[in-house]
């Protein structure tokens, strides 16, 4: 569900939020006191992303993130819950989902049915 501003439509909001998709890459965070800690990219978009890290990172706060093949990017967290964060990149980011998307899983083996 959308939520949206009395007078918005909900449809507008959700039309231009853009699909967040699933990444699974260790990166490195920058908090707003300029500490550096290991963090786990585990979606994004280019307007967005969701973190996991184990240091406290305030809602409101500016943060940095080391991205593979793009380097530092600035972003502002929009929420905390646990260790998890996630917040909107000041500029839009285009992230190859090649470059933090875990491999397929492979598949399982046929099972193989004995002949009688």
């Amino acid at each position: 569900m959308t939520y949206a501003p009395a007078g918005i439509d909900p449809a507008v909001i959700k039309a231009r939020t853009p699909k967040r998709l699933a990444a699974a890459v260790e990166i490195e965070l920058r908090t707003a006191d300029g500490a550096v800690v290991p963090a786990r990219l585990y979606d994004f978009s280019k307007r967005g992303f969701g973190v996991e890290c184990h240091s406290m990172v305030l809602i409101g706060s500016t943060v940095e993130l080391l991205l593979p093949t793009v380097g530092w990017v600035k972003g502002t967290v929009r929420w905390s819950i646990g260790n998890r964060l996630g917040g909107w990149f000041n500029e839009d980011v285009l992230l190859d989902p090649s470059e933090v998307t875990p491999p397929p899983a492979p598949k399982a083996p046929t099972r193989l049915r004995r002949a009688h």
